[in-house]
């Protein structure tokens, strides 16, 4: 029976490496964050417990990133602001 890889183990430390160079380059492509964002209401859902209720409807999580802090200037926003989103949002 012929063997297909070397004799000593040299390149089974490699294999470990090459995969996880691979899987990190990937994981900056636009096509794996999309299919990971695609997978994230599944991948809830399958950690779910039967009959446990859903997200309460009256939590609403706000993102505040670049274009926010353009229009709206530096963090910490003015209460006035604050006051805004909330009658806006609800």
């Amino acid at each position: 029976m012929t063997r297909w890889f070397p004799k000593n183990n040299s390149w089974a430390f490699l294999a470990p490496l090459t995969c996880f160079g691979v899987a990190w380059i990937l994981s900056g492509t636009e096509v794996v964050k999309r299919f990971e964002w695609r997978t994230l209401d599944w991948r809830t859902q399958v950690r779910a417990k039967p009959g446990q209720p859903g997200p309460d409807p009256r939590i609403l999580v706000v993102g505040i990133g670049d274009h926010s802090t353009i229009n709206l200037g530096p963090w910490p926003f003015p209460r006035g602001y604050h006051a805004l989103m909330q009658n806006f949002m609800v």
